[in-house]
């Protein structure tokens, strides 16, 4: 993938859905960060997972930590804590 083209995120949250232009090389934590919302962090590594997050891509929804992963075109990403 490009890393300069634009990657579309979509952030589901309690307030509304948040569309986000991120780079292929964010992590969904940049990707969050640039759409102005928190996604709570400690080790920053993926280890403690603090910032695990559901994500739905197609029918699927799996679990992962938005710290280490890379955002991917067309994510949804569900936070319920914002």
């Amino acid at each position: 993938m490009d890393p300069n083209a634009p990657c579309p995120v979509h952030f589901l949250t309690p307030a509304g859905p948040v569309l986000v232009q991120a780079s292929a090389e964010d992590t969904v934590v940049r990707a969050a960060a640039r759409a102005g919302l928190v996604i709570p962090t400690q080790c920053r590594h993926g280890f403690c997972a603090t910032c695990e997050v559901q994500v739905q891509t197609g029918p699927q929804r799996r679990a992962l930590r938005a710290c280490v992963e890379l955002v991917e075109p067309g994510m949804a990403v569900i936070l319920t804590h914002c």
